[in-house]
């Protein structure tokens, strides 16, 4: 939920804001948690905010292919799409745009908290920060490289190679078939829900669903 606006200030023709917001971030709420937002009208190719001591927001657009986050708390979409000159991120979807264009990379470098949503690809690749991580996997195909915090991998949609961290992870590799996933695990407490097509290494606890399964990956959105 993204409440009150405190201060905006242009970058460019893009848009930086801050905002008092309370957003969900692998299933915990936090709260009153102050947030810059970056929604890249400007067209930028590289968006870098590493080593801001800020909470952020970015908004790729399908224009930039690199994207790193701050060191807290990011929640980033690569592609995604907002209504033109929107000042929050209410007219906004999280959404991949197909034709974006292939190869977006994504760097959450958030030491608490990294949301990640792919662009539409193919060729995506993730890589979630420090702290625990909730990562959405791209339409075609991507890599996502997991942190040592926890993560929740939703690895529901194209073919997804998962290289997950050594924390406690649970990861939804439920992309039907002809599609496949391929997971590597590296921790003990790891849990996996796929189908019997996927190609799972190391995984400590693996749940097979049926190929009409109704399990699904938990939906996480940054919008109320």
């Amino acid at each position: 939920m993204l409440s009150s606006i405190i201060r905006r200030k242009p970058i460019g023709r893009s848009l930086a804001l801050a905002l008092v917001a309370t957003a969900i971030s692998g299933g915990c709420a936090l709260a009153s948690t102050t947030y810059m937002y970056f929604i890249n009208f400007g067209k930028a190719t590289t968006i870098n905010e590493r080593g801001s001591s800020a909470n952020w927001q970015i908004w790729g657009l399908g224009y930039a292919r690199v994207i790193y986050g701050g060191k807290r708390n990011n929640i980033i979409v690569g592609d995604g799409s907002c209504l033109a000159g929107s000042t929050t991120t209410q007219y906004c979807s999280t959404a991949p745009i197909k034709g974006s264009g292939a190869g977006h990379v994504i760097y959450g470098d958030g030491t608490v908290s990294n949301t990640i949503y792919s662009g539409y690809g193919p060729h995506e690749v993730i890589h979630g920060g420090s702290g625990h991580n909730t990562i959405s996997s791209a339409p075609t195909s991507s890599i996502i490289y997991g942190g040592n915090r926890g993560d929740t991998i939703n690895a529901d949609q194209g073919s997804t190679h998962v290289y997950a961290g050594t924390g406690t992870n649970t990861i939804y590799a439920l992309t039907p078939s002809p599609q496949i996933d391929v997971i590597h695990c590296s921790g003990r407490k790891d849990t996996v829900y796929a189908y019997k097509h996927d190609v799972i290494h190391g995984c400590a606890h693996v749940i097979y669903e049926g190929p009409r399964a109704t399990r699904s990956a938990p939906s996480v959105e940054s919008q109320p």
